[in-house]
């Protein structure tokens, strides 16, 4: 008799759902994928089918025009990856059985399989609206992917259905209850835990290494990596790694929205297999399922390059290294599109002056339940409301201008962008720790971009909101996939590099060093501005859109390395400016010529800005050094 689930569900069914019972959805790209009934109830859980709102890539649809497709849509594609992968590593398995050999490993049982599939669905749930955008570029708040976040979405109930839900953590814990191994069991390690530790990214300390002591799920960290009934890093790797169900989905589906389709091949499933990475001859008559070690891998076999029966597996190589350029290009052509970088970096500032007197750690939950659009609709009201409010400030200003543009997709235009290959690493490492610190738990590069638009809105009396920056922390996408060759499993690249090291040609003849390079080629720090203050400054002021040009380069991308020669430099940016205002006319403005009357001058309101004196980075403003003369 089946036991009974919390008040209001369905009863917990204690056997194996079967293949027949399967419920099948159709996907572009994929056809049909099948999924358990168990899946089926995660699919139908609020938290799940708000992803059917939520943008697969973000703000690239003002770019290209179909790409308006939905998370829920790779990741249901992602499941029926997973499941051929699952098929793929069965049937090499049996071969290596066949072929006796000594080193193999059993291939995914029951247990194993249910929660790899379970993590392939699950990956992205913790993405909100312009999720990518807000997290990974802009750094406005944690990962979607963290502990924080997915502890959020898996304990939310209030999913604006009318009445509170059922935990998503309570429904995969009655569903998947029965696939949890005895070991595990035992220790009280739960469904959903388990799922939590296939897809989370490990919480790190200042220098992204992994820190224990901040780790809340530590114990069922230990006992999972320990354990040989669900072997981590076989389930962790076929579900996101370099090669993994996620890539082999997106790549695909996102260019077939793009309107680049690739033609799909599977090649890349003949070399999958489990084998561990401290290889273990056993005697043949040692059952499969004794062959399965806390220390077994998902790798990819590509033969052997030593001995007289060398057969080292080119195409599988060459499927690696395709699928590993598809991922660049879809870098450098899509997620890191000029324009789009534009959208997310005005979306960015409009976002963070709402919510910058708030705590921004509180904005994921607010955001939680809102699709993309719905998201620029609720801060334009709050935006609208706020501004009406008798102590409101000026700097309401800047986001309401920002939404309104995005809505009708007035998208901002490059001003000055700096790119990886013009400057120097000192400058690339100072930009990146000013705009685009890493670890920024604190928020200090979204401050940093909001205050420097500010302060040069302020010092060139422009409109709030005319200015947005954008420092795409681009790191490189390193080939961390295990391979297998001369039956030792390394990474891709620690094998390449071990080979360069030796002198010797390696597997990809230098594609991944050179692919790294150009990844490293795509950062880029772009300061935008809106068309019609370009316009009208090209047209009325053109010495004033130069002298902005120069301040950027000046202050921000190759300042000064002495504090005193920064401000004679922004000094002199600043008296530069008064000339042209009193070429044009406007005599108004005029320079503080005496230390005394600069330091007093910080307080009064006549000054250009009441902002801070010095801009993120240290470089004093040029508003500090000048007045404006009173009306008589």
């Amino acid at each position: 008799m089946p036991l009974m689930g919390p008040r209001g569900t369905k009863p917990i069914n204690t056997q194996p759902s079967t293949k027949a019972e399967r419920q099948e959805f159709f996907l572009p790209v994929n056809g049909f994928v099948w999924f358990y009934p168990e899946e089926v109830a995660v699919i139908d859980h609020p938290a799940f089918q708000r992803l059917s709102k939520i943008n697969q890539l973000g703000q690239a649809h003002y770019v290209y025009r179909g790409a308006t497709h939905k998370r829920i849509e790779h990741v249901m594609g992602a499941v029926g990856v997973v499941q051929k992968m699952i098929s793929a590593v069965a049937i090499n398995a049996e071969k290596a059985r066949v072929r006796q050999e000594a080193d193999r490993r059993a291939p995914l049982n029951t247990s194993e399989e249910r929660f790899v599939r379970l993590g392939a669905l699950l990956h992205d749930i913790g993405h909100l609206a312009s999720g990518h955008t807000l997290e990974d570029e802009l750094n406005l708040f944690d990962k979607h992917d963290e502990d924080e976040r997915l502890s959020l979405v898996f304990g939310e109930v209030n999913w604006n259905t009318g009445d509170q839900t059922e935990r998503l953590a309570s429904v995969i814990d009655r569903n998947f209850a029965n696939y949890v191994p005895d070991d595990l069991k035992t220790q009280g390690v739960t469904p959903s835990e388990i799922v939590r530790l296939l897809i989370r990214k490990k919480p790190k300390n200042s220098i992204g290494k992994y820190d224990p002591l901040k780790d809340s799920y530590l114990k069922q960290q230990k006992i999972l990596e320990g354990s040989r009934s669900i072997r981590l890093d076989v389930c962790t790797n076929m579900i996101g790694n370099t090669i993994c169900a996620d890539l082999l989905d997106y790549i695909y589906r996102d260019w077939y929205h793009v309107g680049k389709m690739l033609v799909s091949e599977d090649r890349i499933f003949q070399y999958m297999e489990i084998r561990n990475l401290e290889p273990v001859n056993l005697h043949d008559e040692v059952p499969e399922e004794s062959r399965r070690d806390h220390k077994d891998v998902f790798v990819l076999a590509l033969g052997t390059n030593v001995g007289p029966s060398a057969k080292i597996r080119t195409d599988g190589i060459s499927a690696i290294l395709g699928l590993l350029e598809r991922r660049y290009e879809l870098a450098e052509m899509v997620l890191y599109h000029r324009t789009k970088l534009a959208a997310g970096a005005m979306l960015g500032r409009a976002l963070y002056e709402l919510w910058a007197d708030e705590n921004m750690s509180d904005l994921p939950k607010t955001l939680l339940c809102l699709s993309d659009e719905e998201l620029l609709d609720f801060a334009l009201k709050k935006a609208s409301l706020t501004a009406k409010e008798p102590q409101a400030s000026t700097r309401l200003d800047a986001p309401l201008r920002l939404l309104h543009s995005l809505r009708g997709r007035s998208l901002y235009r490059a001003l000055y962008t700096a790119r990886h290959w013009a400057l120097a690493t000192d400058q690339r490492l100072r930009l990146n720790n000013l705009f685009a610190p890493a670890n920024d738990a604190e928020g200090r590069g979204a401050r940093n971009r909001a205050e420097a638009a500010r302060m040069l809105e302020a010092d060139f009396e422009l409109s709030p909101g005319s200015i947005v920056i954008s420092c795409a922390d681009i790191k490189p996408k390193i080939a961390e996939v295990q391979i297998r060759v001369n039956g030792l499993v390394k990474t891709f690249s620690a094998y390449e590099k071990q080979a360069e090291e030796d002198g010797k040609r390696g597997l990809s003849g230098g594609h991944l060093n050179a692919q790294i390079k150009r990844f490293a080629d795509l950062w880029r720090c772009d300061f935008f501005i809106s068309k019609d203050t370009f316009d009208a400054l090209e047209s009325e002021a053109p010495e004033k859109l130069m002298l902005l040009k120069d301040t950027i380069e000046q202050v921000f991308i190759n300042p000064p390395l002495e504090g005193s020669s920064a401000d004679r430099t922004t000094e002199r940016l600043a008296r530069s400016y008064v000339g042209i205002e009193t070429a044009r006319g406007r005599n108004s403005l005029q320079m503080l010529e005496v230390e005394p009357h600069r330091i007093a001058a910080r307080g009064d309101p006549s000054v250009g800005t009441s902002e801070p004196t010095r801009y993120p980075g240290g470089s004093r403003t040029l508003s500090s050094y000048r007045k404006r003369r009173q009306a008589k």
